[in-house]
Order: C-alpha cells, then structure tokens, then sequence
C-alpha cells in the first residue's frame, strides 16, 4: 500500500527534531557543526546535512568533511561520519555547497587544506554510503584561510560549479559519469570577486 505524503509542515517538524538530535550528537563527540554547511533534500525524500569539522588530530590538514544522510524526510538519520578518508584536510573558515544531482549522487564542492598551502577547489561525490576520491577541480597554493564560499547548481546538462580561487571567481562544469571537470572560465572584468552564485 502506497503511503500518503506527509504535509510539508508535518515534514519539516521531523525534520527540525531529528537536526536538534543531530546537532547535540556532533556537539557530544567533540565536533562542533560549523555555520558553513549544508542541509539538502531531493523529491523521494532523501536528506543529507554535509559539513567540516575537525577530524582525531588537530589541524586543517585533519579536518574533513562529515555527513549524515535520511531516508524518511529527515524523521531519522544516520550517525554523523566522514564522508572520505582521503587526507586532504579542509580549509577552516571556508564554506562548502552541496547538491544532488537528478540520478541521487550527492556532490560536495569545498576547499582542502593539504601540505599547510594546498587550498585547492575539491568535488566530493557520494552515492549512498560510498564515497568517490576527491577530485582537484583548481589548485591554489595560499598559506592562510580565504574566507571563501562556493555554488553548485544540476541542470539538464551536468553540474555547473562556481568558486574563488585568487580574488577571482572561475566556473566550469563537472561531469558525474565521468569524474571529468570541464574547461574553467574565469567571469569577465577584473577587481576582487568572491561568493559565487549561479542559477
């Protein structure tokens, strides 16, 4: 027997009480969610909240990225872990974006932290509970945090993706079948850019 949808407010209220759970669980193991996360939803109603947070060891180079995923609207979630193991580490103050794309994979943009100057732009797919390696979308070798935020928008041709790298901000398309980023672009004009966003 089919189940009848759940009104929208009936799901948000799950939703809400499973993210305080969430929330006390990642504050209980040491973790603490940072403002720069994401909480998603696509129409069969998967959940997932992605973020980073620090990893066992102090240090960007340690931190990762952590998720945590429903299959129910959000009334129940799996127990918060890294989404990889790959040690690329994750910029502390940088945000992340994260999006599924039309066939269920969950994508994650954000920027690693390896080596103490390695800030690369990084693209994180996951489907289900498997995690793909981490692919270099645009290298940039800078000591310090730069505070940067990045987009992703899934349209009928791909993955469109926009992020700052150098006081610049670049786009391309990433293509999920293939693990292949495409040709980056930087916007016209100059000056200082940052927060991309597309639509």
């Amino acid at each position: 027997m089919l189940r009848p949808p759940q009104p929208i407010e009936q799901r948000s209220a799950l939703r809400k009480e499973a993210l305080e759970r969430l929330h006390a669980e990642v504050q209980h193991h040491g973790r603490p969610v940072l403002n720069q996360g994401e909480d998603l939803h696509d129409r069969s109603g998967h959940v997932a909240i992605a973020w980073h947070a620090l990893g066992n060891e102090p240090g960007e180079e340690h931190r990762t990225v952590y998720l945590t995923q429903s299959a129910d609207d959000g009334a129940t979630f799996t127990a918060a872990a890294p989404a990889t193991s790959a040690p690329v580490g994750a910029c502390g103050c940088c945000g992340l974006r994260a999006t599924f794309d039309r066939s269920g994979i969950l994508h994650v943009l954000y920027r690693a932290a390896t080596g103490g100057n390695h800030r690369d732009t990084t693209w994180l797919m996951v489907q289900g509970t498997t995690s793909r390696e981490p692919i270099r979308v645009h290298a940039w070798e800078i000591q310090s945090c730069p505070m940067s935020t990045f987009t992703l928008a899934d349209t009928a041709d791909g993955l469109v993706a926009a992020w700052e790298t150098a006081q610049q901000v670049y786009s391309t398309t990433l293509d999920p079948a293939t693990g292949r980023v495409g040709e980056i672009s930087a916007i016209p004009g100059s000056g200082t850019r940052k927060h991309p966003s597309v639509a």
